[in-house]
């Protein structure tokens, strides 16, 4: 029985040894990027709490043979050894291309408090009403920190199966799928289609707006880029449309290394269509891969004062919708074809 404890006990600790290597050449190499899948960088802030639990567990087990010092001793040392650690960490991540956040160190103390509350010692030391707690405590807050990417894939999931529609406001975690300096919220008072829109608070910034940053990238199967603004202003507002493949993203990001066009947006809705073809051939000296697709960015240049927009339904067609008579242009703005 003593043997087949030992070897359960050595097992645990190789297996815990394992995670907690790769884990400190993960914490510094590799990872994802600015466009990485929102999936893939919250599963990496998970991968904090479960490296903290390998590090801290292996540290209980080999302090479990230590009986000059309780096992209060033993958690605050711990603690505080995670704290320093991961506040060291996050300092020599700040000198590499790796992005320093704090709440990295409060995930590398959640991994140490699952580590401890679940330890042996826990089990033998504790009165079973204080170690229940402390567990389902330290339960609810993996929970918490675990939502962010059950949020994220459950988005990026719909955004599949929605398809063609890149955006349409009617699910609660579709406001994510766009960034920006531009303040956003979902709004049902104003709506093209289904019950609700995204309002798009433009500032006076250089360049203020919003871009649909994750999404479907494949857009190979498809002939054009479909969207509606709505303007509530009486004056017209001129604003500027952006698409970048991945290959754009890695370059030097070049002007015309993109699509770029100006639009006018009048009172009320505007229906935008955009034709795939003028995207592709859009960079100066290659074509832009519609099979990779990045970005789609919205934005006003300079404004004078705070505007609003309104964007709803953005999608891809196969076959044109709009005809040019559809499609209101306003004399005193030289705007190129819509299509």
């Amino acid at each position: 029985m003593l043997g087949k404890y030992r070897t359960t006990y050595l097992l645990k600790k190789y297996f815990l040894r394992v995670v907690a290597i790769i884990g400190s050449v993960l914490l510094f190499a590799g990872g994802p990027d600015y466009y990485s899948p929102r999936s893939l960088k919250h599963l990496w802030d998970i991968g904090h709490i479960v490296f903290f639990y390998a590090f801290a567990t292996l540290i209980l087990l080999d302090w479990s043979q230590n009986k000059k010092m309780s096992f209060s001793r033993q958690c605050i040392a711990i603690v505080l050894i995670a704290l320093i650690l991961g506040i060291l960490i996050e300092l020599v991540q700040a000198g590499t291309t790796r992005t320093t956040d704090l709440l990295d160190v409060t995930r590398n103390l959640l991994g140490t408090f699952v580590a401890i509350s679940f330890s042996p010692q826990a089990y033998i030391t504790l009165q079973k009403s204080y170690q229940r707690t402390f567990q389902t405590l330290t339960v609810g807050m993996v929970i918490f920190a675990i939502i962010p990417f059950a949020k994220a894939a459950a988005d990026e999931w719909l955004a599949q199966k929605q398809l063609p529609v890149l955006s349409d406001f009617e699910t609660p975690f579709e406001i994510d799928r766009w960034s920006g300096n531009s303040e956003r919220s979902i709004e049902d008072e104003v709506y093209f289609h289904g019950k609700s829109s995204m309002k798009v608070v433009l500032n006076t910034s250089e360049y203020s707006g919003t871009s649909l940053k994750y999404f479907p990238g494949n857009w190979l199967n498809y002939r054009y880029l479909h969207l509606n603004i709505f303007n509530p202003g009486k004056e017209p507002l001129k604003i500027a449309f952006r698409i970048h493949d991945r290959r754009h993203t890695r370059g030097d990001q070049a002007y015309d290394d993109r699509f770029n066009k100006n639009y006018v947006l009048l009172n009320g809705w505007n229906q935008i269509e955009i034709r795939l073809e003028q995207v592709e051939n859009a960079p100066k000296e290659r074509k832009l891969d519609l099979g990779n697709v990045q970005e789609l960015g919205i934005f006003a240049h300079r404004l004078p004062h705070p505007r609003v927009i309104f964007i709803d339904r953005v999608s891809l067609e196969r076959i044109q919708t709009l005809s040019r008579s559809q499609v209101r242009l306003p004399k005193s703005f030289p705007v190129l074809s819509l299509v």
